[in-house]
């Protein structure tokens, strides 16, 4: 295998650099969103115990268990904020790395899709979005990177039985944890095990050692679900969502998520890149079983990266199919991410082979538009997927100037509209703000802001649509940026 060029590591880490102050700067920037603030009023009010087996009732938001876990634990240690909140993804964005750059320089020989293989990695920003805040779907993404990876270097390991097994261990444990973080993975846990089954079925000998990790590790994950399995379905909280059919509920989401809603091609976009993941689904799978046949039905590293894309995809199938659940979509198809990656770097590893200036036409414009796409989204104070009000920070520093300002002894009381209260409520209520001083406890006012508004409360923050109903003893003091919404205090 050759190895890679050191600028290539000093290109990674560079760009690992940048990226995760990319991540680091949206976890420290952006208000506590509406799904962050649910998560920790659920980890919050419950023990271990009950997080651990879904035992809090009712229908919930939350099937992230190690995210779940990993937060109430680090924050009960540290303290609860924003960013150590989000403590555990930013981690998780530090796995991906490391991991990607593992499979870059271990399973790729050459240093053309070693650089094409970095920008894919890390092009997609809406991944980017869930690795900088605390949902488990940017872990989950991670762990299952981890999990393929390792997964290749069970395959591509000869002679060395020892590393051999502790390979296929790391694989196992990180596919479980990924579907413990959420369990939409199941799909992929399905056939990872099913592919390690067919390929130890077909060696010679008796591998009795690695069979037991399977089976093992089945039983263990099953244990760690059944029962969170059960009280989410009991919930009416089982599903993904979607009802229109694959191609419309995960690929053409799926392509709204990556390009963040931008139609770079018109009205063609969907169905434009809709035909290249088409292709590369087909692709994978018959270069994946002429591969898998030319090499006497054994499985090998190449095999593995481009069989469990389309496999994977085939399973999701399957289980739709057999248990009446709907398809993947929205933020559950960010776990096809890395295993398209690795398909299309295979293909493209493959073709690099045959014709190195054709594949290099391919990878220019590959390179180009993934860079475009993901510089054009980049942002520090937005996000594509999760509601949140963008104002938390402006309103709550105005309230705590005022407090210095007027050399105020006692906390001011701010109510605020339902879209607004999530946010608000963390940051005055539920973490070690600094704001508590500043403020009581936030309350809710119902979302059609009904009278009459009781006039003893200081600060009201609301769209600007309801001026209408709030009486003459209530002034605007604050709009904000995008003159949608203010803040009112009494006169």
């Amino acid at each position: 295998m050759k190895k890679p060029n050191p600028a290539f590591g000093v290109l990674y880490l560079l760009t690992g650099l940048a990226y995760m102050a990319y991540l680091f700067g949206k976890a420290w920037l952006i208000p506590v969103t509406h799904d962050e603030a649910a998560t920790t009023i659920i980890f919050r009010r419950n023990t271990f115990a009950k997080l651990l087996t879904y035992d809090y009732g009712g229908i919930s938001a939350n099937n992230h268990i190690l995210n779940t876990i990993f937060a109430k634990s680090w924050t009960d240690l540290v303290g609860l904020s924003a960013i150590t909140l989000r403590t555990g993804n930013l981690l998780a964005g530090v796995f991906y790395l490391i991991i990607g750059y593992l499979v870059l320089t271990r399973l790729f020989q050459n240093n053309v899709i070693r650089v094409a293989g970095l920008i894919l990695w890390l092009a997609n920003p809406y991944l980017a979005e869930f690795l900088a805040l605390a949902r488990g779907y940017g872990m989950t993404t991670s762990l299952e990177a981890g999990a393929i990876c390792f997964g290749a270097f069970y395959l591509m390991t000869e002679g060395n039985v020892l590393r051999k097994r502790l390979y296929l261990a790391s694989a196992c444990v990180l596919a479980i944890l990924a579907v413990w973080a959420n369990f939409a993975t199941l799909n992929f846990f399905i056939c990872f095990m099913g592919l390690i089954a067919v390929d130890l079925w077909r060696k010679p000998g008796k591998p009795w050692l690695e069979a037991g990790m399977l089976v093992t590790a089945t039983a263990l994950l099953g244990w760690m679900i059944y029962w969170p399995l059960r009280k989410i379905k009991a919930a009416g909280d089982f599903g993904y969502f979607g009802n229109k059919g694959f191609l419309k509920d995960t690929v053409q989401t799926f392509i709204d998520c990556f390009t963040l809603g931008r139609n770079y091609f018109g009205e063609n976009t969907v169905v434009i890149l809709q035909s290249l993941i088409i292709f590369i689904f087909t692709a994978s799978l018959f270069v994946a079983l002429w591969q898998w046949w030319k090499n006497k039905s054994q499985m090998n590293g190449t095999v593995w990266l481009l069989v469990l894309f389309p496999f994977t995809i085939i399973t999701n199938l399957l289980i739709t199919k057999i248990t009446g659940s709907s398809f993947l979509n929205t933020r559950t198809t960010l776990f096809f991410y890395p295993l398209i990656v690795c398909a299309t770097l295979q293909l493209l590893q493959l073709a690099y082979t045959r014709s190195k200036w054709l594949t290099g036409l391919l990878i220019l414009p590959l390179i180009f538009a993934l860079s475009i796409n993901f510089i054009k989204n980049a942002s520090w104070t937005d996000t594509y997927e999760w509601r949140y009000d963008r104002n938390t920070y402006t309103i709550l520093d105005y309230v705590e100037q005022m407090y210095h300002c007027e050399g105020h002894t006692e906390p001011y009381e701010l109510h605020v509209h339902c879209l607004f209260h999530p946010s608000f409520q963390f940051h005055t209520w539920l973490s070690d703000s600094r704001y508590n001083h500043y403020v009581k406890e936030v309350k809710e006012i119902s979302c059609s802001v009904p009278p009459p508004i009781d006039t003893t409360v200081d600060f009201y923050y609301v769209q600007r649509e309801y001026l209408d109903r709030f009486p003459p003893a209530y002034q605007v003091v604050l709009e904000t940026p995008d003159q949608k919404s203010v803040l009112l205090r009494k006169k």
